[in-house]
């Protein structure tokens, strides 16, 4: 657990996985409505025709996300295919045009870049503005320094007095849990505290006039304010995996650290590729990294069923023999061929255990286990929480 959540915590901390974006785009978000309230209403009995597509001259293999830039990559599922730019890490991507010129080079030079540097030592950060949108390494210059994370709530931008206490209630269960401290802006600044470069980088929460967005940068970015956004919508309890702090409890995961969980390499969950959008696709890829620990769906960083995720039966030989799959089944992600894996169907989930996915109530164990392994001792003691001082 302990060794993959470490490398979950770390993994947006640095540079290193399949889609690139400028630093100051690192932002994440939870909870775009995909589907309805169940795996039954979702998920349509199509026979899935397997086509390729056809988009300026260059052919796309079904089920396949390429990359043509930094931020940009054109998918293809049965037949249609659309081009896409992630403008905000972590939420769903828009939809453009298609290059019309040059387009198979494009494509061709983003491939050879990104294989150049997945070949590159893991602590060489690139100089050229390209930063890797999600995975890896281990960065100190990432992490807050003692674990204490400095904060300000925006005045511009104004919480009400109930939402000003759920984002306490949520930087309280990992004060409670984890050695992480939060200290107001103006609390480090007037006790002259060395932490956060001196009162010099903190986190900016702000709550958005309009919109849907709940967001965060992820780790410190050294740039002075770094802005979480958290919406009216970030507060609803629209179901019962659902508290009032448990979307900023998610955000607030991601500013220290923490990435999703359910890209995790060794993930048990399979994925409906051709029932969701594409503009999210890029959001449930997998992850290519040799790494230890097991995938932990009870993490407050996984996201949930809505996103089109599926956690099969497993067969046994006295209850289950029909619709299930055995233990360690490779199910088909992304670019995989389809004779090196299992497409999952409706009639394979487990209905209980997927709708349990993505819960936003508490910090799993994993999740407390990887934060204390970022953050291996506490500032002050949770007697002393300077939150909300």
């Amino acid at each position: 657990m302990a060794s993959w959540r470490r490398w979950s915590v770390c993994v947006a901390l640095a540079i290193v996985t399949t889609a690139l974006v400028v630093a100051e785009q690192e932002v994440s978000s939870v909870h775009v409505k995909v589907f309805t309230d169940s795996i039954e209403e979702f998920v349509e009995e199509a026979a899935f025709n397997r086509k390729n597509c056809e988009v300026h001259n260059v052919t796309l293999r079904h089920r396949s996300l390429t990359y043509y830039d930094v931020n940009s990559y054109v998918a293809c599922s049965n037949g249609q295919a659309s081009c896409y730019l992630i403008e905000r890490v972590h939420e769903k991507a828009t939809e453009v045009a298609c290059p019309t010129e040059n387009f198979q080079q494009r494509i061709d030079e983003e491939t050879a870049y990104r294989a150049q540097v997945a070949k590159a030592p893991v602590d060489v950060v690139e100089d050229d503005g390209r930063r890797r949108l999600s995975l890896i390494v281990v960065s100190t210059t990432r992490t807050w320094d003692g674990g204490v994370v400095c904060y300000q709530m925006s005045n511009e931008f104004p919480f009400t007095r109930k939402q000003k206490e759920y984002i306490h209630l949520a930087m309280g269960k990992y004060e409670n849990s984890t050695n992480v401290r939060f200290v107001p802006l103006a609390t480090c600044e007037k006790e002259r505290l060395s932490y956060c470069d001196s009162c010099a980088n903190w986190v900016d929460f702000k709550h958005p006039t309009s919109g849907r967005d709940c967001n965060s940068s992820i780790g410190i970015t050294d740039e002075g304010a770094q802005v979480m956004n958290l919406a009216d919508r970030c507060f609803v309890v629209d179901d019962e995996l659902k508290t009032v702090y448990g979307s900023a409890m998610h955000e607030i995961g991601h500013s220290i650290g923490m990435y999703h969980e359910h890209q995790h390499p060794s993930r048990s969950v399979a994925v409906f590729w051709d029932s969701i959008e594409q503009g999210i696709w890029s959001e449930l890829a997998i992850r290519d990294l040799s790494v230890g620990g097991p995938y932990d769906q009870e993490s407050v960083m996984h996201y949930p069923m809505s996103y089109g995720f599926c956690q099969p039966n497993y067969c046994n030989n006295s209850t289950m023999k029909t619709n299930c799959v055995e233990r360690g089944t490779k199910f088909c992600n992304l670019n995989d061929e389809d004779d090196d894996c299992v497409d999952i169907t409706k009639d394979m989930c487990n209905k209980t255990a997927t709708e349990a996915i993505g819960q936003r109530k508490d910090l799993s164990v994993g999740d407390v286990a990887a934060v204390n392994e970022l953050y291996p001792t506490a500032a002050w003691p949770v007697s002393k929480s300077k939150v909300g001082v």
